[in-house]
């Protein structure tokens, strides 16, 4: 879908982007292709996440996809073609709502994507895996290592529950409007289930970032927390921003063995 028929289509269905909704709609095709291949690669059933007027989900059986899609107007459109529609904020979706091992995909509103990622993590959604199309900055996040600016809570809870890799760099020229910032397309493959409770565990990092320059052993709630943290093999003066993903679940377990 080029811009010529993207403008064509909201001229002929009376619509029109909405900014607060952050509506960019993808318009270049080789990155379309892109997407679509990385999807189809999965058997369904697929779940899309703000189809916009369709620049993905064109390429998809309408009995083997669910939409979900915030902006009424644009559910509406769908749903005269006779396409499953659930019109809400992705936000507010619940793990009841969608089938089962669905493969997730979508042109993410930027302004949702670091909670969206958190909400299906934490509350254990049936998907096998995710393609996602994030603002640069947050991809980033979700993908740093320690010791790194972008290193935070994003990052920790992203990776112990997901694989995730770089499909490809998405131009702000891609999108019609264009938004301030560049993308990239990342895919998140489920990794085991784990024996603690996702939301605890979020909770707990989240903690340990809220001042992540400190000392870490400062804020443990724990007798003496310097000996915990030897225990993992982890130093006992560290700072949330020095200990991996995997070092967070050591810690969690330990504390609450």
């Amino acid at each position: 879908m080029n811009k010529q028929d993207l403008k064509k289509k909201l001229q002929d269905n009376q619509l029109k982007p909405i900014k607060k909704l952050g509506q960019n709609f993808l318009i270049q095709e080789e990155i379309i292709q892109t997407i679509v291949k990385s999807i189809k690669k999965y058997s369904p059933p697929f779940v899309e996440i703000g189809p916009g007027l369709g620049a993905l989900t064109q390429y998809f059986n309408k009995e083997d996809i669910w939409l979900i899609e915030k902006d009424k107007k644009i559910a509406q459109y769908w749903k005269k073609k006779s396409w499953r529609v659930l019109c809400l904020d992705a936000l507010h979706l619940s793990p009841d709502q969608l089938p089962e091992k669905m493969i997730l995909f979508g042109n993410l509103p930027y302004e949702i994507a670091g909670s969206l990622i958190l909400k299906l993590s934490e509350e254990n959604f049936p998907s096998k895996a995710m393609v996602f199309l994030l603002q640069k900055e947050v991809a980033q996040r979700i993908k740093s290592g320690i010791r790194n600016k972008n290193y935070g809570w994003l990052s920790v809870v992203s990776q112990i529950f997901w694989n995730i890799s770089t499909i490809t760099h998405v131009s702000k020229t891609c999108f019609y409007p264009i938004p301030k910032v560049n993308g990239t397309v990342l895919e998140f493959q489920k990794k085991q289930d784990f024996s603690f409770s996702p939301p605890l565990f979020l909770k707990f990092v989240k903690q340990c970032f809220q001042f992540k320059r400190k000392m870490l052993f400062k804020k443990l709630p724990v007798r003496e927390p310097k000996k915990l943290l030897e225990k993992i093999s982890l130093n006992p003066e560290c700072r949330a921003e020095d200990i991996p993903p995997k070092g967070f679940v050591r810690l969690y377990l330990e504390i609450n063995s």
